[in-house]
């Protein structure tokens, strides 16, 4: 979501299938971002590192899956909201 968009995505499921180590599963850019998600990564895939890349006011925040629950070697956030301030 970019430019003052506003996305909300209730159920979202990944099912990873190759390396993604290096890119962000969801990108908020100065807009608002609900969600709620999960991932599943099996075989020798690697899960995403980066589940939700945010950036508002010219800060850049990472909720990386390591701060989330983890699921089948993937992640799963009950629920995620980001937006800008005021």
């Amino acid at each position: 979501t970019a430019n003052g968009g506003q996305t909300e995505v209730l159920g979202a499921f990944a099912y990873s299938t190759s390396k993604n180590e290096d890119t962000p599963a969801f990108v908020n850019d100065e807009s608002s971002l609900c969600l709620t998600a999960g991932e599943a990564c099996f075989g020798n895939r690697i899960p995403y590192s980066t589940v939700v890349k945010e950036k508002q006011g010219g800060t850049t925040k990472m909720l990386s899956n390591d701060m989330v629950h983890s699921r089948c070697n993937g992640y799963m956030v009950p629920l995620y909201v980001g937006k800008p301030a005021g």
